[in-house]
């Protein structure tokens, strides 16, 4: 009977470390305004400027919270350095994720039909947490941005390759819209879809939508809630943010360049 128990310990680890993987990994995440919510512009701040970015997510089925903290830093006109760190509270176990490095480099200016372009490459150092590591890993993916007067239209496809054996590559696309309500007011709405680290497949699809509102011309408030349109991710998320633009610019969320 012991040996029994002790067999059943052993095949519980792995299990609960997939769960924790399975329930949502943060990866590269854009600070606003450079993003939606998770949906990144191909724009960048300007050379020494950063954008920090703290947010909060409350996630549904599975159950669990999130706190990060975000940053894009200009290094020049159309080369960006990022971070960001996320931890997880899931009432059971805490600790922080992954932390995940990222270069943006804007490769193509927006034209009158062309949209502008950019290329993205992620590092990730391990956290070394059993539940919500994947060993660090790098990755990559492509971003495409377009206005159409006060419409801002984003496209993502971001790849990750997790240094963890026995876990399979991460891929997300998504969708992303920001319109422009009034000079210091958007209107956001993303789709986005992902196969998990653990699955061969399609395993999480969300609908997002939430406004933005700036301050002072750079303070930027985020409020999102997303419903889960299949059966496999999260039923529900909320996501609020608040972001800061350093040093102070005249800018409208409209309006970036």
């Amino acid at each position: 009977m012991k040996r029994f128990l002790f067999i059943i310990s052993l095949l519980s680890l792995p299990a609960s470390a997939g769960s924790a993987i399975a329930m949502d990994m943060s990866g590269y995440q854009p600070p606003a305004p450079f993003g939606v919510f998770s949906t990144a512009t191909a724009d960048s701040p300007e050379p020494m400027q950063s954008a920090v970015s703290f947010t909060f997510e409350k996630v549904g089925e599975p159950d669990f919270k999130r706190y990060s903290t975000q940053l894009a830093m200009g290094i020049t006109r159309n080369i960006e350095f990022g971070v960001n760190i996320p931890y997880v509270d899931d009432s059971v176990e805490q600790g922080i994720e992954d932390i995940t490095f990222s270069i943006k480099h804007r490769f193509f200016e927006e034209g009158n039909y062309g949209p502008s372009a950019a290329y993205i490459l992620t590092g990730a150092k391990s956290s070394n947490n059993e539940q919500y590591s994947t060993d660090g890993g790098y990755g990559g993916g492509l971003i495409a941005s377009k206005r159409i007067g006060p419409l801002q239209v984003h496209a993502n496809v971001l790849y990750t390759d997790p240094n963890q054996e026995g876990l399979l590559n991460d891929i997300r696309g998504s969708l992303g819209f920001i319109f422009a309500a009034d000079h210091n007011f958007n209107l956001l709405a993303e789709l986005i879809a992902r196969k998990s680290y653990l699955s061969r497949s399609l395993d999480q699809a969300e609908a997002r939508i939430g406004y933005r509102f700036l301050y002072a011309n750079r303070v930027y408030s985020t409020l999102g809630v997303a419903l889960g349109i299949d059966d496999k991710g999260p039923d529900y998320r909320i996501l609020l943010s608040i972001s800061l633009l350093f040093p102070k610019k005249k800018i409208s969320v409209e309006a970036l360049d």
